[in-house]
């Protein structure tokens, strides 16, 4: 300040150092300026704060409580925690739509309903169906079903929304090649509700495997048996192909393909499983 107003601000001796009558004059313009200073310091460190708290939106499928997500969200929120987390949840052609519009830059979802040219995939694990009933229900001791042994059950099937009166568009590719049985005319929102009818014997549900290993208790007493012939999806996390993943996203991918232990197992053999 000295150099630039051009005038002498401090007294200077060996012994000590006092401020000139100027100085004196200039003391409280400069610890104005002072506080000035650090405001605005204290401003610029909170902006660039700010740009470097990244977001990272995610969509996902409804079931992904089944899939041990929320566990691996856990983590990865553990180790970037400037990372935040904008998480929805569709269906599987919902968020091929939100994929495409950018309204997300990660999706999980499950294979086989999605015309997947224009994305790309991180396969995760591989999942196939099975049909819980009760131990009284006369097919209750067989090590494999067929459509055609299931074809007079009564199915109650789980869907997103009540008013959906047909099986969800993920169901019917998935099991409509194979004749899905026609009597399925109770729809449930509820997982519980559903294994509670079935326990009752009132119908048979059908659930992939991992996610009657997430929604079955070990004392709600029912059966869960391989369908035959197996049917398998993959569940995979997709992104845009030809698209440059943001870092949050990079990182995220990279997080999740380094700690796979947090995924359930993958089957590729149903047969293993029978009773």
């Amino acid at each position: 300040m000295e150099s630039e107003l051009g005038v002498p601000l401090f007294i200077r001796t060996q012994k000590k150092l006092e401020l000139t009558e100027f100085g004196h004059a200039l003391f409280s313009d400069a610890v104005r300026i002072r506080e000035i200073q650090q405001h605005y310091l204290e401003q610029l460190e909170e902006y660039q704060r700010k740009q470097h708290l990244a977001t990272l939106k995610l969509g996902l499928i409804p079931l992904m409580p089944h899939y041990h997500f929320p566990a691996l969200l856990s983590a990865f929120s553990a180790k970037y925690p400037s990372t935040r987390l904008e998480l929805f949840t569709e269906g599987e052609h919902l968020l091929f739509d939100a994929l495409t519009q950018q309204k997300c830059e990660v999706a999980l979802m499950r294979s086989g309903t999605l015309e997947e040219d224009a994305l790309e995939r991180m396969f995760l694990f591989r999942d196939f169906f099975c049909i819980v009933l009760s131990p009284k229900h006369p097919l209750a001791g067989e090590q494999a079903l067929s459509f055609a042994q299931l074809s007079e059950c009564q199915f109650i099937l789980h869907t997103a929304v009540t008013a959906h009166k047909q099986p969800s568009r993920f169901q019917q590719k998935m099991l409509g090649g194979l004749g899905f049985p026609p009597k399925y005319s109770m729809f449930l929102t509820s997982f519980k509700a559903i294994l509670d009818l079935v326990r009752h014997n009132i119908g048979v549900t059908i659930m992939s495997y991992h996610a009657a290993r997430y929604e079955i208790r070990p004392e709600d007493d029912l059966v869960v048996i391989p369908l035959a012939p197996s049917i398998y999806y993959d569940v995979s996390l997709y992104y845009l192909k030809d698209h440059p993943l943001s870092t949050a996203a990079a990182a995220f991918l990279d997080f999740v393909n380094e700690h796979r232990d947090l995924l359930p197992p993958s089957f590729s053999d149903a047969s293993s499983l029978k009773k």
